[in-house]
């Protein structure tokens, strides 16, 4: 649609516009709240992503990856633990893509921050991380640990 014609131009301003005026025609329809969410999220507005994205989840969560895989980060980031789990436990539920392995990343350290270590363990291959480093990951969060927002090229979105 326009908003992602928009944003192909480097206009997120216009993208957004489009996205809202979608958003005005019809709000059952979870894309142009996962495309605001991916544009906050960019821009590193994790409380607007979030919103964006649980409403967006919340329309239809079988909808897309994406939304349930950033709606997981934007709540880590956050400190929303809970939310965090819950939406890297609907992204996981997509299948075993490349982009599996990072929604389990988020969920186990969405684990770990709710000192739920065992649980984090028990993740398909394991986190393996000392105490030190449980402690620098919540001082970091999430992107030094090759989480990224959208537009990384590894994140194929679904249509």
């Amino acid at each position: 649609g326009l908003g992602r014609a928009n944003l192909q131009q480097n206009s997120a301003t216009a993208a957004r516009s489009a996205f809202d005026k979608a958003i005005q025609l019809d709000d059952k329809l979870p894309g142009p709240w996962a495309e605001l969410g991916f544009l906050a999220a960019k821009e590193t507005k994790w409380e607007d992503a979030a919103r964006f994205l649980d409403t967006a989840v919340r329309l239809d969560p079988a909808d897309n990856f994406l939304a349930c895989y950033f709606d997981s980060v934007a709540n880590f980031k956050l400190k929303r633990y809970d939310a965090a789990e819950s939406a890297a436990r609907a992204a996981l539920r997509f299948g075993e893509t490349g982009a599996y392995v990072r929604a389990n990343y988020v969920l186990g350290m969405a684990l770990m921050a709710k000192q739920d270590f065992t649980g984090a363990a028990e993740r398909p291959g394991g986190l393996h991380l000392t105490t030190r480093a449980v402690k620098r990951v919540h001082e970091l969060g999430p992107e030094p640990l090759g989480i990224r927002v959208p537009g990384d090229e590894s994140l194929q979105r679904s249509h």
